[in-house]
């Protein structure tokens, strides 16, 4: 048996402006006020509610894509999402807990780290490092650059 795993990786950069603590006008994102609201509109919350159509278009089904896939947020966006979307977020939380009934009680989401790590490229693979929400630090390994291959370090 063949099978096939479709991530989504979702991330928005934080976007408030640190002093206001509130995302400022964005011009390149209308008509929308901000790139976070845009991408809501066009691509998370369609996600969330997809449309499953007939040979004539007729809407027949709605499917929360978000519990068919494997995905995770970035925490900004995520935190964004729960303020300001409500309803885009709990649709987000209820396809984990629903995926996790299609897979023998294994959620779809997975976690993302709140900060990137950011390694050296080079041709040997070396331990990075990243940290838990505790502040403990763990290592992984990077494959090797150009190839497919993960060495054990």
């Amino acid at each position: 048996m063949n099978y096939v795993c479709i991530h989504g990786h979702f991330y928005q950069p934080p976007r408030e402006n640190p002093y206001l603590e509130a995302i400022e006008l964005q011009d390149s994102a209308y008509p929308y006020h901000d790139w976070n609201e845009r991408i809501t509109a066009e691509c998370y919350a369609p996600n969330a509610a997809s449309r499953i159509v007939d040979a004539e278009n007729r809407i027949v089904k709605l499917v929360n894509n978000y519990a068919h896939i494997s995905f995770n947020f970035g925490p900004t966006l995520l935190s964004w999402m729960k303020e300001l979307v409500p309803n885009v977020h709990a649709a987000i939380v209820e396809a984990d807990k629903d995926s996790r009934q299609r897979f023998s009680g294994h959620g779809s989401a997975i976690a993302q780290g709140y900060h990137a790590s950011v390694c050296c490229k080079n041709s040997v693979p070396k331990p990075c490092y990243t940290s838990a929400m505790d502040g403990s630090e763990f290592p992984f390994v990077v494959p090797l650059q150009g190839g497919s291959n993960f060495r054990d370090l």
